[in-house]
């Protein structure tokens, strides 16, 4: 991840060396880069781009990385054989989704703290109201995800299943009986919450880049091609119980 986030802070240093232009001119849109017209268009006026793109370029790389070292792993036990054993790879996997996540996050509040003038309201009552509601949610998203983390385990909430370690059954429990991905939920209304908290604009653009980037992640990702795990399970069962029964005589 940190390879993309140093392509996307060099692909920013081009937007620092064109400064000389007016970013508030009424000139034509080539006389301006495009990443001042996007942020124009999303947030009303132009903040500093470089950490809002290293965030945005976080989220995105995360879930991404994670998914291609959890497929290859399922497909080429690559971990495992280098580790010496399943458990081995998915605890290394683990560690670092941990640690990307951390180091995601904490872009994230770069990103706010660096634009905090990126407000959502400028009424101190208003103001108030949106923090309560931030700090409300950031709790109950803390809620899902550490439940949700106490009913997997790690190999549960680590991917394990990529490395062969598959539930028995359907955790049908809380936080799983409010939703069906309690972490990535709860991890989004957490990004929420800390940005409505902020009073941050920014904050909130880049939490609905979260939802969008973890609702693609389970929707197209996780989702199909875990249901293929425990399908290709279920029909390895099947067949091994259909060569245990004996062969009637006639």
């Amino acid at each position: 991840m940190s390879c993309l986030v140093r392509v996307a802070e060099w692909l920013l240093s081009s937007v620092s060396s064109r400064r000389r232009f007016d970013t508030h001119s009424p000139h034509p849109l080539y006389h301006r880069p495009p990443i001042i017209i996007m942020q124009e268009l999303l947030f009303g006026k132009v903040y500093s781009p470089r950490p809002i793109v290293v965030a945005a370029a976080s989220i995105v790389a995360c879930p991404l990385i994670w998914n291609i070292v959890a497929r290859n792993e399922y497909k080429n036990h690559t971990l495992s054989r280098l580790l010496g054993s399943p458990r081995r790879g998915c605890y290394l996997l683990a560690t670092w989704i941990f640690t990307s996540s951390l180091y995601r996050d904490v872009l994230f509040t770069k990103a706010v703290m660096m634009n905090n003038d990126s407000v959502l309201t400028n009424d101190s009552n208003t103001k108030g109201y949106v923090a309560a509601a931030g700090k409300a949610l950031t709790g109950m998203g803390a809620v899902l995800v550490v439940s949700s983390m106490y009913r997997l385990g790690v190999t549960g909430t680590y991917l394990g299943d990529y490395f062969g370690f598959l539930m028995s059954a359907r955790v049908s429990g809380f936080p799983f009986n409010v939703c069906s991905d309690p972490m990535y939920a709860g991890a989004t209304m957490q990004f929420v919450g800390l940005a409505l908290a902020a009073n941050s604009h920014v904050g909130v653009t880049l939490s609905g880049l979260v939802a969008a980037v973890y609702y693609v992640a389970t929707k197209w990702f996780e989702g199909p091609f875990t249901s293929y795990i425990y399908s290709n399970r279920a029909a390895a069962e099947e067949a091994a119980a259909s060569r245990a029964k004996p062969s009637l005589a006639l």
